[in-house]
């Protein structure tokens, strides 16, 4: 019975002996994994493209946390992957982790704030170094001449820098002195500031419609003073924004009840895009100014002045915030009783492109 029982016993065993040297032998993996060696030579290389490289030579897996980005410059030769992957990620601010068999790449709150002093570049793709430089606090006698508002963003400046980031000599760059966590998070930060430009078009249409054409509009009368549109003394505002890309195939067609005063589109790659487009003597004049904001939502600015049966007319869409897919519908109408050419609609359809990057 004894016998039985033990016969038993290693037979229930087995299979937690198989499964715990399984185990074993996958930790024995992933530990050769990261000590196999590696070697890169990078030059402003994307990090993501350099240790992607690395993992590749190594066999291992890498998943990156939202946000892992930016330019490292490093030169390894035939070190373990761990040693090789330290040394990439510390140069840009992240860390490492494993989990799993699997290295996971990002900035984790458990590491060091490390106070060693220390001076970074960091290389730029896309942001102007000096425009950027203003917008964190530095300023010289160079740069007082130049033209245009910048945005503040001091107060995003992590603690434990020693000044102002600068630009660097050629321009193409930042520098920063601090410690070297307060620089590993100045270069995260500025990096979220380094994207491609965002490519804004407007197409705008300015026309002479009749009440009834109005009326299919699905167009809202403003109640109250509207911040969104509005036209001078004596004059109505409706508004709409629901399906203007339905909206613009119509009207664009020129149907009945509908005199185009003018139409065309304008473009622009900055922050802020101002263009003014006029066609000529009686045609309208129109102001437009877009400015992107966090989640690419867009404040929309335009100002439309025409003269419309010899009277002046002027519409306008004063900073409304905006999904990039949607635009503007303003329709402005003479109060009863009042002189004037009796509506007037301005529509703006912006959209927005951001490449990737």
């Amino acid at each position: 019975m004894s016998s039985r029982q033990d016969t038993s016993t290693k037979r229930a065993a087995l299979p937690r002996l198989v499964c715990v040297w399984a185990l074993l032998l996958a930790l024995g993996t992933a530990t050769a994994d990261g000590r196999t060696k590696v070697s890169i030579n990078a030059a402003d290389r994307g990090v993501r493209e350099v240790v992607s490289e690395l993992a590749k030579q190594a066999g291992v897996t890498v998943r990156y946390l939202p946000g892992v980005g930016g330019l490292v410059s490093v030169r390894v030769n035939a070190v373990p992957f761990t040693e090789a992957l330290t040394t990439v990620l510390s140069a840009v601010g992240y860390g490492w982790r494993a989990e799993g068999g699997v290295f996971v790449v990002g900035r984790f709150s458990a590491q060091p704030d490390d106070q060693t002093a220390t001076t970074s570049t960091l290389p730029l793709r896309y942001a102007d170094a000096a425009t950027l430089a203003r917008s964190f606090g530095w300023l010289d006698v160079s740069a007082l001449g130049q033209a245009g508002s910048v945005l503040d963003l001091r107060l995003l400046l992590p603690p434990g820098l020693s000044g102002p980031p600068r630009p660097t000599a050629d321009g193409k760059g930042l520098q920063v002195s601090g410690s070297t966590a307060a620089v590993a998070d100045f270069r995260f930060l500025a990096q979220s500031f380094d994207r491609p430009p965002a490519a804004i078009a407007y197409r705008w249409l300015v026309a002479k419609a009749s009440p009834i054409l109005v009326d299919t509009l699905r167009v809202a009368w403003a109640q109250g003073p509207m911040a969104f549109g509005r036209s001078g003394e004596g004059r109505e505002v409706l508004y709409s924004a629901t399906d203007l890309e339905a909206q613009w195939e119509r009207l664009s067609a020129a149907p009945e009840g509908l005199s185009i005063l003018g139409r065309g589109t304008v473009t622009g790659r900055d922050l802020e895009v101002l263009q003014v487009a006029s066609q000529g003597p009686g045609t309208p004049k129109l102001a437009l100014a877009g400015r992107l904001e966090a989640g690419l939502a867009l404040r929309l600015y335009a100002k439309c002045t025409i003269h419309v049966d010899g009277l002046p007319v002027e519409v306008i869409v004063d900073g409304g915030k905006l999904p990039p897919e949607e635009g503007a519908l303003v329709v402005s109408r003479q109060k009863p009783g009042g002189a004037g050419p009796e509506t007037v609609l301005m529509m703006i359809v912006p959209t927005v492109t951001v490449p990737e990057g």
